[in-house]
């Protein structure tokens, strides 16, 4: 009797349960590593963007630091008008300082 159950014993393959698990971490890997990729694209295309806008307001910097010094020049020669003077310092001081902040702003957003 015994000889009979061995002969029809079949080997029965189960599904492995396990398969779902690992392709689930595959799949959240691979969105994990396409998220990281996508980042860093996005931070090195922020870099390159940003260097123009910098070198434009160091320029706008220098250039307005030259006009507060020809506005100085021409007061002391007696070239220009007090009042012509003042307005004209006020505007380019006014002028240079929203530079000065954007340029703070720019500094501090690039260290963090």
């Amino acid at each position: 009797m015994t000889l009979l159950i061995l002969q029809d014993v079949r080997s029965v393959e189960l599904p492995n349960p396990m398969t779902i698990h690992t392709w689930f971490i595959i799949g959240a890997v691979g969105a994990f590593l396409a998220w990281c990729i996508s980042y860093v694209l996005q931070l090195q295309k922020e870099r390159l963007s940003g260097k123009p806008q910098r070198e434009s307001l160091l320029r706008q910097k220098d250039e307005l630091l030259n006009r507060l010094a020809q506005l100085e020049s021409q007061k002391e020669a007696g070239t220009i008008a007090p009042q012509r003077y003042e307005k004209e310092y006020k505007k380019a001081r006014n002028r240079l300082s929203d530079v000065l902040v954007r340029l703070g702003h720019r500094q501090n957003s690039t260290e963090t």
